[in-house]
């Protein structure tokens, strides 16, 4: 098995996943799945942010929408070798088509 770090979430981070998995029950799942990843891979498809220290790393998921979720989460976090601390958090909601009045 992989070596596993530690997570820990800014108070925002938490605040904002309660606030979200009010609208999407299953929300736990796929956030527990994608901080289990972050433990074990966190430079795995991330993107540097560029001017940071410590170094930054943006990750982005795919669309999950279609399973009652969000359509995306993006997370901005640092890593070093014992810890991953997730600074900020946003879960994308699904995209709404609105027909313009006649």
């Amino acid at each position: 098995m992989a070596f596993a770090r530690s997570i820990r979430e800014e108070d925002e981070v938490s605040a904002t996943y309660e606030t979200a998995s009010v609208l999407y029950p299953r929300l736990e799942q796929l956030w527990e799945a994608w901080k289990w990843r972050l433990a074990r891979g966190p430079e795995e498809d991330a993107v540097k942010v560029t001017g940071t220290n410590p170094q930054a790393y943006l990750i982005k998921t795919w669309d999950f929408s279609e399973h009652g979720m969000p359509m995306s989460i993006t997370i901005l976090y640092t890593f070093d070798e014992n810890e991953v601390q997730i600074l900020s958090v946003k879960f994308s909601a699904p995209l709404t088509v609105v027909q313009a009045a006649a």
